[in-house]
């Protein structure tokens, strides 16, 4: 009767393998086992450089979900720097209102300025958002 093989701690790195699209942060050539940090000791793991997810290895044996390439933080991003702009993006429509006054009352050359300022309101904004420069509101 023979022994069995002694598992090796790199076998049971399944998500060496089962990446599920990440690409794992490297200490040299070999993955970073300590770029995640989990809260309290001795959760450590794996985290992707394309996205930011990182686990604990010593909970999970495999991540528990696809590499988005960082959309979700790109997302996260822009939706914050939109709520930083949101109150210069305010002040700039009050600003075209103001300047206009009573659409109603305004010549078609008027309208189509204050829609030409309207659209480059949204314009310097979508550039912010994308985290462009020369997005000045």
């Amino acid at each position: 009767m023979t022994a069995p093989a002694a598992v090796s701690a790199r076998e049971g790195r399944r998500y060496e393998v089962e990446t599920r699209g990440h690409e794992w942060q490297r200490d040299g050539e070999a993955i970073d086992i300590f770029a995640y940090q989990g809260g309290g000791d001795y959760h450590n793991g794996p985290r992707c450089v394309k996205c930011g997810y990182g686990f604990c290895q010593h909970c999970q044996s495999l991540p528990d979900e696809d590499c988005d390439g960082g959309a979700a933080r790109t997302t996260a991003a822009a939706k914050q720097r939109m709520a930083d702009a949101a109150p210069q993006l305010l002040d700039g429509m009050q600003a075209i209102a103001l300047r206009c006054g009573d659409p109603l009352t305004m010549t078609p050359a008027q309208l189509q300025d204050a829609l030409y300022a309207v659209h480059e309101m949204a314009v310097a904004a979508l550039r912010l958002a994308r985290g462009e420069t020369g997005g000045d509101l």
